[in-house]
């Protein structure tokens, strides 16, 4: 009987396949990994953190004061809005606030409604908010903006914040503390270790700004009036600067 060519071929390449398969998994291809090579960097150098702390003292205080007022008419709310607050600013600028540290932040006007039982919503009268954002530059008159505004029809204070206007020169000390830390650290451990300490190879900082200082006080005294003034403190803050240093060594 004559055999068919073709089902012979297709026969001894399955056995080809079948060999190949067996031989890969009883002798599985090596992998070698050279930690020396140039793809690890890192294989003869040394990582050290270090953190520099330093603590400041707030130079400026933030706060907005709003009016907030109702009426049934939109030429009368904001008739009274607007004559309260340009009361405080007057005031704000004549105790010595820079014109330029005065802001409006906010202008907020809208109806206010009925709601009647079965029929349409009814306009009964307006509400505007106007928001004033201060910067205070002298932390002696902070209790005296908050008592002089709300005496000047402020019924919303809120947001006081301390903080530094420029903080360069204090993250920039707190930065000299972290990359000294780090230094000292790398030469115990190269010493310790018995290497010899390289160049610096890498370097990465990351800081930490403070959190916003805010401060709770009476506020509100436009709205219901009361003998008291208000005590303020700044307090002070920190500013912290981490480094990672990466050195060489031989």
């Amino acid at each position: 009987m004559k055999k068919d060519p073709f089902k012979l071929a297709a026969t001894a390449l399955m056995s080809l396949l079948s060999l190949a398969i067996i031989i890969s998994i009883f002798n599985p291809p090596e992998f070698k990994f050279d930690v020396n090579s140039t793809t690890h960097p890192d294989a003869k150098t040394i990582t050290v953190s270090g953190e520099g702390t330093v603590v400041a003292k707030p130079d400026v205080a933030e706060i907005t004061v709003s009016v907030i007022t109702t009426a049934k008419t939109v030429d009368e709310v904001v008739s009274d809005n607007t004559e309260k607050m340009n009361s405080i600013t007057e005031k704000m600028k004549e105790i010595g606030i820079n014109e330029a540290d005065i802001e409006t932040t906010g202008y907020y006007l809208y109806p206010q409604y009925d709601y009647p039982e079965r029929q349409s919503p009814v306009v009964t009268g307006y509400r505007l908010e106007q928001d004033l954002g201060l910067t205070i530059r002298d932390l002696d008159l902070v209790d005296n903006v908050i008592d002089w505004s709300t005496d000047l029809g402020a019924n919303n204070v809120y947001g006081l914040n301390f903080t530094l206007d420029d903080d360069t020169e204090v993250m920039e000390e707190a930065r000299e503390i972290a990359f000294a830390e780090a230094k000292e650290k790398a030469v115990k451990m190269a010493a310790a270790a018995g290497v010899k300490l390289g160049d610096v190879y890498t370097f990465y900082e990351y800081s930490y700004q403070p959190m916003p200082y805010y401060a709770e006080a009476g506020y509100g005294r436009g709205g219901g009036g009361g003998d008291f003034t208000t005590a303020i403190e700044s307090g002070s803050q920190e500013y912290t600067v981490n480094v990672d240093m990466t050195y060489e060594i031989e």
